[in-house]
């Protein structure tokens, strides 16, 4: 008999299971799938992180790196989760960390995904709406108002939860025309959808008011709104908060409401005094907010039901449908008692109806919860029949003085015509407005008024705050820029004609292709 060689044998099998261990490894690696539960759980967690530590956070990126790995895997699949993937892939590309945001490639992907999603014959709107609106706000940090515009527009008529996007573009006149009213329209309908769009609109509302009132320089509003453009367009933290601060030193109240609401959950106590001066302007919102911090209670502020209820009050008669609804509740759960001869149930239906009527859907919910009472009824107390006949027309309050402004000439180029001295007194009679020779217009970051002009008063000669030296701050003179989608070369990938531009270059969104500043006219002074 044969002695046998272990060591030999030994070997032999060691190698036989390398091989082995090597090849299952090898094609195991080569038929993984990608999975878009995995990526988005990766992806979410990072987004999560980055907001708590920056994005700078070694954590952060690699988690994004995860989440990339996972949905290009996805892609190279080709399933059902591709359009996912290439959405997930955009959104990760312009909101990510700035190490790896890039507009154009971010474009690519949500382009693609688009793509995909118009051609399903089971149209998934959400989906599509949701990808027109990324797409939007990606044009809009490019400069590109006139594309983010279109996208924010096709989003908004899928889905009104992105009207309040649509809103705003009108609100700052960037790639269409400025038209406060129909913007003011917009918001009220995202709203009632259930979006917290209500401090934008008496925000709004506010600013006609002061328009009105001849109020076109006030700086502290200029600022407002350069705040909400450099949110929108992605600017960091620490740039949009010292502009809303700014605005709010300068005692603009939506701009203190909005500090407020910023500083509630860290430093309530930093925030605090502004919304107070925004309550003390009697801007209505900050009646809201005030009743709402009492009945929540903050740090150094305790729950205080009747000191809430004395806010939501203000705030209801006002019109406020979010704070007819709180007051409602303050009422239904015994937090507060009614005027002796009157229950609390029916005081709860009573704000629950107006709210209701006015289309805020929470409201008609909660209405439900009090379908036994009487549906004629009417509480006897003055103040409350006041807040009846003021709200009998939906829009009384907040659309009132957009009615006026409706009436009021419009520039042929962009943007409203402040109305002049005599405007201002035939529009508070009540009788037709007169034209104005003042036009207004936007910029990039500001979409301003130019100063009141009268026959008896000059133009003031103060520096021009909306651009540098009279040059558009967009496209800083030039009239044009760049095209986004070929990023200048003027063709597309398969080597047609790109149809977003003309030969690489698109005119300029703010400007209209002028160069100046619409504001000074180029001079740079107002």
């Amino acid at each position: 008999m044969k002695k046998i060689n272990f060591s030999l044998l030994a070997a032999t099998f060691a190698l036989a299971l390398f091989f082995n261990t090597s090849c299952a490894s090898m094609f195991e690696g080569s038929s993984q799938k990608g999975n878009l539960d995995k990526a988005r759980k990766a992806q979410n967690s990072a987004w999560n992180r980055m907001q708590k530590y920056g994005d700078t956070d070694a954590e952060v990126l690699k988690l994004y790196n995860q989440a990339i790995k996972e949905l290009k895997k996805c892609i190279a699949d080709n399933n059902k989760n591709t359009a996912d993937a290439y959405h997930n892939l955009g959104i990760i590309y312009y909101m990510g960390p700035k190490s790896l945001q890039d507009y154009s490639v971010a474009l690519d992907y949500l382009f693609s995904a688009m793509e995909i999603y118009e051609n399903d014959k089971k149209k998934n709107v959400d989906l599509l709406s949701e990808c027109y609106y990324r797409v939007g706000i990606v044009l809009y940090r490019m400069g590109d108002y006139y594309g983010a515009f279109d996208f924010l527009k096709k989003a908004s008529a899928l889905s009104v939860r992105f009207s309040g996007d649509e809103a705003q573009i009108y609100w700052l006149g960037l790639g269409v025309e400025q038209d406060l009213p129909k913007a003011m329209v917009i918001y009220r309908k995202a709203a009632l959808a259930g979006r917290d769009l209500w401090a934008n609109i008496y925000g709004l509302d506010y600013q006609i008011k002061e328009y009105i009132k001849g109020n076109f320089d006030n700086e502290g509003m200029y600022l407002c709104m350069d705040y909400i453009n450099a949110k929108t367009m992605g600017e960091s933290k620490e740039t949009w908060v010292s502009i809303l601060k700014q605005s709010a030193d300068l005692n603009w109240p939506p701009a203190q409401v909005d500090y407020w609401i910023y500083c509630r959950d860290s430093e309530p106590a930093k925030g605090l005094p502004y919304l107070k001066k925004a309550a003390d302007a009697k801007f209505t919102p900050a009646y809201f907010h005030m009743g709402y911090l009492y009945q929540m209670g903050f740090k150094q502020v305790k729950i205080n039901y009747q000191e809430a209820a004395k806010w939501y009050e203000k705030a209801a008669v006002e019109g406020y449908p979010l704070a007819q609804n709180n007051l409602a509740i303050l009422y239904f759960n015994n937090d507060i008692s009614a005027a002796r001869g009157v229950s609390n149930k029916e005081m709860a239906y009573y704000w629950w109806s107006i709210a209701s009527d006015q289309g805020l859907a929470i409201a008609t919910q909660n209405k439900a919860k009090a379908k036994a009472l009487e549906e004629d009824y009417r509480p006897p107390m003055s103040a409350y029949e006041d807040a009846i006949r003021v709200l009998n027309s939906v829009s009384s309050i907040i659309n009132a003085s957009a009615k006026i402004y409706n009436s009021v000439n419009k520039s042929k180029v962009q943007g409203y015509v402040p109305p002049s001295n005599n405007t201002q007194q035939t529009a508070q009679s009540n009788t037709s407005t007169s034209s104005s020779s003042s036009s207004s217009s936007s910029s990039s970051s500001r979409s301003s008024s130019s100063s009141v002009s009268s026959r008896d008063s000059k133009p003031s000669e103060s520096p021009c705050l909306s651009c540098l030296n009279g040059k558009c701050r967009n496209c800083g003179g030039a009239g044009s820029l760049k095209c986004y989608l070929c990023n200048g070369t003027g063709k597309s990938k398969a080597g047609a004609t790109c149809y977003n531009c003309t030969k690489g270059i698109k005119k300029c969104g703010v400007c209209y292709g002028s160069g100046k500043c619409s504001r000074c006219k180029g001079t740079g002074k107002v």
